[in-house]
């Protein structure tokens, strides 16, 4: 994610002055965000680049303004990213990330984690080889759920074959 620390300490004075440190939605509560929203797309594209994310243009509510463009980090990236900025903050800013971070939930995004790899252990050759030999009968979100995995991590191992 970051090339240097350099990037760090930049990252860290724009994010204190332009970033926002938020709460996943209620959708999604246990991915916290890091978020830049302002007018220099030369910025953004550099905030992009370090998150390794794409930026995009925010509509404008006036004509009068100037086009704005907005960069997410989310996830469990963003909680390690927060957790490398926090003694890089200002003291209202620490206080948002200790408010982001305590309502983040490891445990949960453990059992994700190990919930992913199941998915990816189940599908032995066997599986495999029924998938192909079943991609004219049936869909590929039919044979995921034959094989209880999520279609996308069988459209995964399939175009790896």
């Amino acid at each position: 994610m970051l090339n240097s620390l350099k990037d760090l300490y930049w990252l860290a004075g724009l994010l204190e002055g332009e970033g926002s440190f938020m709460h996943g939605p209620p959708s999604k509560p246990n991915s916290p965000i890091i978020s830049v929203d302002m007018t220099d797309e030369d910025v953004i594209a550099r905030v992009s680049e370090i998150f390794k994310r794409k930026y995009h243009p925010v509509k404008r509510r006036d004509k009068k303004h100037k086009e704005s463009y907005a960069v997410r980090l989310t996830g469990k990236k963003a909680v390690s990213l927060m957790m490398m900025l926090y003694p890089l903050m200002g003291n209202r800013r620490r206080e948002k990330i200790t408010a982001v971070l305590s309502r983040y939930d490891y445990e949960a995004e453990e059992i994700n984690r190990k919930r992913q790899a199941d998915n990816n252990r189940k599908l032995a050759g066997t599986d495999i080889e029924w998938a192909l030999l079943n991609k004219d009968k049936l869909s590929l979100r039919e044979r995921a759920r034959h094989l209880k995995v999520h279609h996308e991590t069988l459209r995964r191992v399939l175009k790896i074959r």
